[in-house]
Parts: structure tokens; C-alpha cells; sequence
């Protein structure tokens, strides 16, 4: 795991805000810090609330960034390419992917870092010294062969354009002609990769010849001029570098394969502090819109990656062009590094952190880094056909004849001599029964019959199953009329334990009928004297005398306890 590289410049202005600080850079310190206050409401311009505003007080924010390293406004074009692009190249010549992606605000020196200025040689930016350091080390390592393409993209609301396309010669510096250019599309395979239609990629083989391809590229990016820039760039554009490299005396079939992005993105700033309107107001829409996809895949990777915040599987990648063609580089197989551009003035303070926010985030991102090495299909040919040639003449040396030596069928003797000894084979497993083989004709055949051997075995084996032995088939059978005699007797138990069921409940049922007529009479007299008591229970009726009604309360209680 790779974690990406996070930097910090600052556009040299006349007078920073003061509210910018960057702490000196200690010996035993390899990462310095830079931190922002940032005064709202009420306050001096030194950053600090006035004096006795308690709301100012509340109002106001501290904020401290941490990155790889800090340029100030005193850092050159080349120190920062020393720091940033000089280990990157070196690792994209061995084979690693890299990506340098520069971010913030409309007018902060993002594409002065990346291009820097042509009428300045000092001056140049990334772009012009990665490819100078590319032309150095290829002619510095003469044991290789490389091979040098370029590409340069343009995405214009969230369309992408091929700045190198010969549609691109005749255009004038208008947003509104790129209707009628060519639309560079992105599709994914079965497998995932990506893969870039419309998208010309240029053969340069000397460092002249990839500079004309820079500035023409550069020359044919959508500018326009705004109340931040006067020379504003509308669109992000991807310029990447592919290379490929083999060992020069082809004693490797491996091929090294990388690409290098070098990445311009667009002003990152509010539309409300822009002033603008018609065509650059939805330019700059499109633009917002895009960062914001960016920014939620940079979320996305930073929750998955250190596992806050629910588990969130996807990674909105497919939301935008922009976001397709940096996915390897955030969180896949590249060398990435980040340069957050500051414009260190007090109006942009809220830009200034929003984008060191964005940058913290960035740096919690690990990638997957791998080097890239292909087999060579032209070298492995190469390869195989040398060893048939000499595997040919060993065998010739051996006496043994090829088949181009004799084209002649295999004979009647030749083909009972590679029975015999396929058959010596298969019965002892020694090797020296191929002895007498003398042509690759006759080994041929040999397999022929081995194959032959394989194929009679499982016929026989088929064969003895079906034409099994009477015993065995009347075995089988007896086996069968036991199963069934044990299923018959298993269902005669079941119903006869079903039968026992039913008698137990009768019975049951029976006795408990029984003893609730025996509570039910406990309380009845056996003798008349218990007369009284059955008459007590009953109205007396005009004209019967008591003692009767007692007789027959008795008798009733008779009847009851012998039924």
C-alpha cells in the first residue's frame, strides 16, 4: 500500500494575507506544517477578532494542515519538480503507473506548476521537465528499448475532447464550436478495464517531437477570461505520457507497460464569488459539478479504507468523466501525489481551506502499487521456435528421425513394434520399452495406442459391470425381497401400536366417565332418614306428604348409584 502525496504551494503574490503561516522547517521535522486562521464577522485584518467582540471571538477558526511538504512563495519551478515529479519518472521508467493532479482555486498557479511559462526557460512547469527526464534516462539506459506515446485530453462539460485531433487545428478559442468536434467516450469491458474511444495516442520518439505535441495540445485548451483570471481555464485536461520498454539483446520476454498522468484540473471556487453569466456560468457549473463527484469518491475510498462511518462498498466512479479516468489513480495501481494550490490573499481564505480539506482528505488514501510487466508475444514465438529447432536437432544427434526426415506412413512392422511395446509399458511402467522407437512417426502411434488402451479398458470395465455373474445378480435379488419383507413388517407394527393407541384412549375415557358419576352422587342418603334432605331440595307438592317424597328421594339415590 502506497499512501498518496499530498503538497502545498503557494502563488507568489505581493502581499500575503497574514493570516497564512507557515512554521519554519526543523532539521528532525521531515514533514512541516502550514496553518490558516481565518477570521470572520468582525475582526482585524490580522487575523486576530477585535478587540472586546465576544462574537468575533466565537466566530473565528483555527485550522492546521498537514502535508509532504510546503512550497512558499520563495520555491522554484524546479524545486518542486525535484520534490514532487523527479521520483515519480524515475519509478514510471521501471514500470509503476503515476499520476500528478494539481487542485484549487481559479488563479492559485495550478497550470503554472503543471506548464509553467514557454517564454521562460526556468520558468518551465511539470510537464516540459518530465518529459525532458524521460528523453535523459531513455538515453541513458542503452540495455532497453522504449517506446514513447502521448496523449492529451480535454474534458469540457464533462465531455471529453482529443486535443490532438486534427479537428482540432482549424478551432477557434470558442466553447461553443465543440459541438461539432469528435467525442472522446469511456467503456468498460467484461473484465472492468477501461477503455478509451477516439482518444489518439502519438508516437514520440525524440524529445522535440513531444514538445510539438505538448504545445499543441496546449494551444487548442478551452481559455477564457473571468473577474478571477484573465486567462482561465474551462475545462480539466489529462495529459499522459505512455511508455513501454524491453531488454535490448532480448534475453527478456518481459515488456514493461506504464502511463503517466499529469492532471489540470479546473478552478475549484464558488460560482457565487465568480460574478459570472451565460456560457462561463454553466462552464463553471459543470465544473463544480464534476470536483463535487470527485469529492465523493475521494469520501467513498477514505470510508472504505479506514472503515468509518458505515461500510460503503461502492465508490461512485462512473459519475462523471473526470472520476473514470482517475480511478486507478485514486485508490488503484498508480504513484499518486497531490499539489494543493494556495492563493494566499484574504478574500480567499475560504477557498484557501476548503481546498486543504479537500487535500487532508486525499492524503488518507492508500493505492495498491504494482509494477507492470507483460509477456512479449513476438519474443515468446522467437522463443519457441528456437527450442523446436533444438529439441529437432537433439534428436537428430540421438538417431532419432523427424518426421520431415521420412514422410513416409508407418509401416505394418513399425506399428506391431509400438504394440509390443506400449503393452510392455502398461504392464511394468519401464520407461526402456520405447527403446525401439526410432521416429517421432512412431512415438505418434504410440499415443494413438495408449489412447486405444484407455478407451478398451473402460469399455471392459462397462462391459463386466452389466455381464456381472448369476450369484451376484440372485444376491441382489434376495436383498431386495428383505428390504421389502422389513418395509411390510415395519408398517404392520405402526398399525398394530396405532390399534394400542386407539384401545388406550377408549379405556381412558371410559373411567373418567365413571368416576364423574361417582362424585356426582357422593352426597345422597342410603335410608330414609336422608328423605328429609331430598325433600329439602325439592318444592312440596299440595297434597304428598313429606315422608313419601322422602321415600322416593331415597329410591331416586338408589337408582343413581346403581347405574
Amino acid at each position: 500500500m502506497s499512501a498518496i502525496k499530498v503538497y502545498c504551494r503557494f502563488r507568489p503574490v505581493e502581499a500575503i494575507d497574514p493570516a497564512f503561516q507557515v512554521p519554519e522547517s526543523k532539521p528532525n521535522e521531515s514533514e512541516p506544517l502550514t496553518r490558516f486562521r481565518v477570521t470572520t464577522g468582525s475582526g482585524t485584518p490580522g487575523g486576530a477578532p477585535a478587540s472586546g467582540s465576544r462574537a468575533g471571538a466565537e466566530r473565528s477558526a483555527a485550522y492546521e494542515f498537514r502535508f509532504k511538504r510546503v512550497f512558499d512563495v520563495s520555491a522554484t519551478q524546479d524545486d518542486v519538480f525535484n520534490e514532487v515529479g523527479r521520483d515519480m519518472v524515475l519509478s514510471f521508467l521501471d514500470g509503476f503507473n503515476g499520476t500528478l493532479f494539481a487542485y484549487g482555486q481559479t488563479g492559485s498557479g495550478k497550470t503554472y506548476t503543471i506548464e509553467g511559462k514557454a517564454a521562460s526557460y526556468d520558468e518551465r512547469g511539470l510537464i516540459p521537465r518530465i518529459l525532458e527526464l524521460v528523453y535523459q534516462e531513455i538515453e541513458r539506459r542503452e540495455d532497453e528499448v522504449f517506446e514513447v506515446s502521448i496523449s492529451y485530453l480535454e474534458i469540457y462539460n464533462n465531455t471529453g475532447y482529443d486535443l490532438l485531433s486534427s479537428a482540432m487545428l482549424n478551432r477557434a478559442q470558442h466553447s461553443h464550436l465543440h459541438a461539432s468536434l469528435p467525442t472522446v467516450t469511456l467503456q468498460e469491458d467484461t473484465a472492468g478495464a477501461l477503455h478509451i474511444r477516439n482518444l489518439s495516442s502519438h508516437l514520440a520518439g525524440t524529445l522535440d517531437a513531444a514538445q510539438a505535441l505538448v504545445m499543441q495540445g496546449g494551444t487548442n485548451r478551452t481559455i477564457s477570461a473571468t473577474t478571477m483570471n484573465v486567462n482561465s481555464n474551462r475545462a480539466h485536461c489529462v495529459f499522459t505520457v505512455g511508455l513501454s520498454s524491453r531488454k535490448r539483446d532480448g534475453s527478456n520476454d518481459i515488456v514493461k507497460v506504464s502511463k503517466l498522468h499529469v492532471v489540470d484540473l479546473a478552478g475549484s471556487e464558488r460560482v457565487t464569488r465568480s460574478d459570472l453569466e451565460g456560457t462561463v456560468l454553466s462552464e463553471a457549473k459543470n465544473i463544480n459539478l464534476s470536483l463535487h463527484y470527485l469529492e465523493q469518491v475521494i469520501k467513498s475510498l477514505h470510508d472504505n479504507q479506514t472503515r468509518r462511518g458505515p461500510a460503503r462498498s461502492h465508490v461512485p466512479f462512473r459519475n462523471s468523466t473526470l472520476t473514470m479516468i482517475l480511478r486507478d489513480s485514486l485508490g488503484g495501481n498508480c504513484l499518486t501525489a497531490m499539489i494543493a494550490a494556495i492563493n494566499a490573499k484574504e478574500r480567499n481564505r475560504d477557498e484557501c481551506v476548503s481546498t486543504c480539506k479537500f487535500a487532508m482528505r486525499v492524503a488518507q488514501i492508500s493505492n495498491v502499487v504494482m509494477k507492470n510487466e507483460v509477456l512479449d508475444e513476438q519474443a515468446m514465438i522467437r522463443a519457441l521456435r528456437s527450442k523446436v529447432n533444438e529439441l529437432q536437432a537433439q534428436m537428430a544427434v540421438g538417431g532419432l528421425r523427424t518426421d520431415e526426415d521420412d514422410a513416409s506412413p508407418i509401416s505394418e512392422d513399425e506399428r506391431k513394434v509400438c504394440t509390443a511395446a506400449m503393452r510392455a509399458y502398461v504392464r511394468t511402467g519401464d520407461q526402456d520399452a520405447f527403446s525401439d522407437i526410432q521416429s517421432t512417426k512412431m512415438f505418434h502411434e504410440c499415443l494413438n495406442i495408449l489412447r486405444t488402451f484407455a478407451v478398451e479398458g473402460k469399455k471392459q470395465a462397462a462391459d463386466a459391470k452389466i455381464n456381472a455373474p448369476d450369484q451376484v445378480v440372485a444376491r441382489e435379488r434376495e436383498l431386495s425381497a428383505l428390504r421389502d419383507k422389513v418395509r411390510s413388517m415395519r408398517i404392520m407394527l405402526s398399525a398394530r401400536d396405532q390399534r394400542i393407541t386407539d384401545l388406550e384412549r377408549l379405556l381412558h375415557g371410559r373411567q373418567v366417565s365413571k368416576q364423574k358419576a361417582i362424585h356426582g352422587t357422593a352426597g345422597t342418603p342410603r335410608s330414609g332418614g336422608g328423605g328429609g334432605g331430598g325433600s329439602s331440595r325439592t318444592t312440596p307438592v299440595r297434597g304428598v306428604k313429606s315422608g313419601g317424597g322422602g321415600r322416593g328421594g331415597g329410591g331416586g339415590g338408589a337408582r343413581a348409584l346403581q347405574s
